[in-house]
């Protein structure tokens, strides 16, 4: 995902963590780690955006 809004960075831990219950991470989008999709893809990164409630940074 190129937009990172929907990640808070922490300093302390040195991560990024995304500010969502861990029950709406079991409904965005996935794909399995062997088989990475196409992040030219468009209809899978509106997917993704969408998923989180964010807008398309193209947009």
């Amino acid at each position: 995902m190129s937009h990172i809004s929907a990640f808070e960075y922490n300093i302390t831990i040195n991560e990024y963590i995304i500010d969502d219950p861990k029950e709406g991470l079991e409904t965005v989008p996935g794909f399995d780690s062997d088989h990475w999709p196409s992040m030219s893809d468009e209809k899978w990164n509106r997917d993704v955006y969408k998923s989180y409630g964010r807008s398309p940074y193209w947009e």
